[in-house]
């Protein structure tokens, strides 16, 4: 089991809240973050350190927290290198579910454009804006399967390190434009009006069709919503190579895109966000 070196670090980047810690020395040592791009309980979780080289492919990966005894596959690990030499992985937010209450949410879907389809961002029942942190301290994670050895990580008082997370996400949303006070006091989410409307196949350039790209394209954007249920901001947060796909997601959103406004404690109408994203594929 590594120790921990370092205390828990918060840090607000801008775009996104970053929870951080490093473990073990020397050779063994290993850096660990959660990363949380939105208010709620949804993290990814990134990596780095020599102990990280893999032995088999990443979808073998395996997880398990401490006290829980559930054992996770993870799906979604991604390995890589920075600076060059230093292995990598990158977990979605399947890998914190346990980090944070039960109740984790999930991100709308991404939509599938097909050809002679028309699809826009898939509407999912969202909770709260701002979950009740965990009650229950997380003592260890361990990480098996792929790598040469299982990786055991004592992660120590992640109950206050999350509680600190949550400060972070009032600055986020503060960067957003958003009352973060306000976004607490809701109660029930914005909801989509239509949204196979928002963006459909007959969308794609024509430029795009004759270049005839056929890797999947997803461009992620997040709105901020009105009172009255109006798109006040479209943007994007995880681009495309495509710059021109990229500005097209929020033109086509931010113009068509209507909600049922989200609703506070009292039942008055309130502002929100929502975030989704539109894979883009032309035709084959």
């Amino acid at each position: 089991m590594l120790e921990p070196n370092s205390e828990w670090e918060v840090a607000f980047t801008g775009d996104r809240c970053v929870l951080a810690r490093t473990f073990g020395s020397g050779a063994d040592e290993v850096s660990l973050k959660f990363v949380q791009r939105e208010p709620g309980h949804k993290f990814g979780a990134q990596l780095y350190g020599a102990p990280l080289a893999l032995a088999t492919k990443p979808e073998t990966l395996t997880y398990q927290w401490t006290p829980d005894t559930h054992l996770r596959s993870s799906h979604s690990a991604r390995s890589g290198t920075i600076r060059e030499t230093i292995p990598a992985l990158l977990f979605s937010g399947t890998f914190a579910e346990a980090i944070e209450a039960e109740d984790a949410d999930d991100l709308p879907k991404t939509v599938i454009l097909k050809p002679g389809e028309s699809r826009g961002p898939v509407p999912t029942d969202m909770p709260p804006v701002f979950g009740e942190p965990r009650k229950t301290e997380i003592s260890a994670t361990t990480i098996a399967g792929a790598l040469a050895r299982p990786l055991t990580l004592k992660l120590e008082t992640t109950k206050s390190a999350f509680a600190e997370l949550k400060d972070c996400q009032s600055k986020m949303v503060a960067a957003w434009g958003l009352d973060a006070s306000a976004l607490g006091n809701v109660a029930q989410r914005a909801k989509p009006k239509n949204p196979s409307m928002w963006v459909t196949s007959r969308d794609i350039p024509k430029v795009i069709l004759q270049r005839r790209i056929t890797q999947k394209t997803v461009v992620k954007f997040r709105l901020s919503i009105s009172a009255n249920g109006t798109v006040d901001r479209c943007t994007t947060i995880e681009e495309s190579p495509e710059a021109l796909l990229n500005e097209l997601t929020c033109e086509l959103v931010a113009k068509r895109a209507r909600f049922e406004p989200a609703l506070d404690k009292d039942g008055e109408p309130a502002a929100d966000f929502y975030i989704s994203s539109v894979r883009w594929q032309t035709p084959r």
